[in-house]
């Protein structure tokens, strides 16, 4: 008895499956043909309620303004796909209105800009008594460079996230996640449209959305900025909160002696112990976050004349820390327009050969504070020692003559 009921809701899960198959391969007839079926039979989402009205009217538009670059995506609604008494039940069809930009050059009032590729966006619905209309948009890329990944960068105006699956897709990069609007044209445009659905108002909607896309709104403070991402910006100044933070992991790490004791080198100067910022206290400084965390809050990349620039890229491998891996590829992928997309890595040529650094920001903050630290306790532990070696009277002598005692 169990085996059989197994058996019949499997093959009605199957068959579901299928048939929503070819629906995402089917035409777009076919596809507004099912949808005011749908309707007819009660078997969408409210959302989408009073859909049969308005969806020729919202075809033409977008064929109009976007053609070849959008389309419906049909899907089941179900609340867990692994619990197979939930294929069962009837759960609506839910539909979705996505364009897609296979690139979008985006700048901002610094004249820095960047080539983003792979961007979705989904329209928002809202219902209206002359049927749906849209209230807002969303988007999510599938497809990104090694420093995006990294510095979870899909756009300024949507918040950062990183680039691997979870089952609860409202915390990773490839959920469909909202802009942050300010007061720009494009919400305003949006306010009209969601109240009543208006052809000549949703057709000003999709021509201000690619020139929403285009441009990084600094006067806004957007959400992740281009110069963090794209090597020649300006170097973002961090606040005291943040560069605290990172010293006080540093303090903890040390505790807990995963950061041995010595390993920041030290000099004389005008009677004072100071920081040599060499190549060790910069692997001491990276050892306040883990690698494969690191963002482009903390690092940044340094030119032949020493000027430090807002971070592009890191050196080696993208670890499956920070990336999906090929073999979920299939738990992200959806149809569009006949073809399954997939998440793709984009190479850059030289990508991986950029040297990076810490912050100049946090590099500073925390060096003035060890320093001031060792003030305060009067040059007493391990530091002392270090500076009393040969090696380091002899390195620092030329610069001052003072042997250090503590007491």
């Amino acid at each position: 008895g169990f085996r059989l009921l197994g058996f019949l809701i499997y093959s009605r899960m199957n068959r579901r499956e299928v048939f929503l198959e070819r629906l995402q391969v089917a035409s777009m007839d076919r596809k507004v043909r099912v949808i005011k079926a749908m309707e007819t039979y009660n078997r969408l989402d409210h959302d989408y309620s009073g859909i049969s009205k308005t969806i020729d009217r919202i075809r033409e538009t977008l064929d109009e303004v976007y053609p070849d670059n959008w389309d419906i995506i049909i899907s089941k609604n179900y609340r867990d796909k692994h619990n197979r008494k939930d294929w069962v039940k009837e759960q609506p069809f839910t539909i979705e209105f996505v364009i897609h930009f296979p690139e979008l050059v985006i700048s901002n009032r610094d004249n820095l800009s960047y080539t983003l590729r792979g961007f979705y966006i989904k329209l928002m619905p809202t219902e209206t008594a002359e049927g749906i209309s849209f209230k807002s948009i969303r988007g999510k890329r599938m497809s990104a460079t090694k420093s995006e990944i990294i510095s979870q960068y899909q756009h300024s105006h949507i918040s950062g996230r990183h680039y691997k699956f979870n089952s609860d897709t409202r915390e990773t990069a490839f959920s469909w996640r909202g802009f942050c609007m300010g007061s720009s044209e494009m919400i305003q445009a949006l306010s009209m449209l969601k109240s009543k659905f208006d052809a000549g108002r949703f057709k000003l909607v999709l021509f201000q959305l690619e020139e929403y896309l285009n441009y990084e709104s600094i006067e806004g403070t957007p959400y992740k900025y281009l110069h963090d991402v794209v090597g020649g910006g300006k170097l973002k100044v961090l606040n005291n909160s943040a560069c605290r933070g990172y010293y006080e992991d540093l303090l903890n790490l040390r505790k807990a002696n995963i950061i041995p004791k010595v390993e920041i080198d030290f000099k004389l100067e005008s009677g004072k112990i100071k920081i040599i910022d060499n190549n060790k206290f910069e692997k001491y400084l990276r050892k306040g976050n883990n690698p494969s965390n690191y963002n482009s809050t903390y690092i940044s990349q340094r030119n032949e004349n020493g000027v430090y620039y807002g971070y592009k890229n890191v050196p080696g491998a993208i670890t499956s820390s920070l990336v999906i891996q090929p073999e979920e590829y299939h738990k992200i992928a959806f149809y569009f327009r006949g073809e399954i997309v997939n998440f793709q890595v984009i190479t850059i040529e030289g990508e991986s050969d950029k040297p990076f650094f810490i912050n100049k920001y946090i590099k500073n903050y925390v060096k003035t504070r060890i320093e001031e630290r060792i003030e305060a306790q009067r040059f007493k532990g391990y530091i002392i020692e270090q500076l009393n070696t040969p090696a380091y009277l002899t390195a620092n002598s030329r610069q001052d003559k003072l042997s250090v005692s503590g007491n």
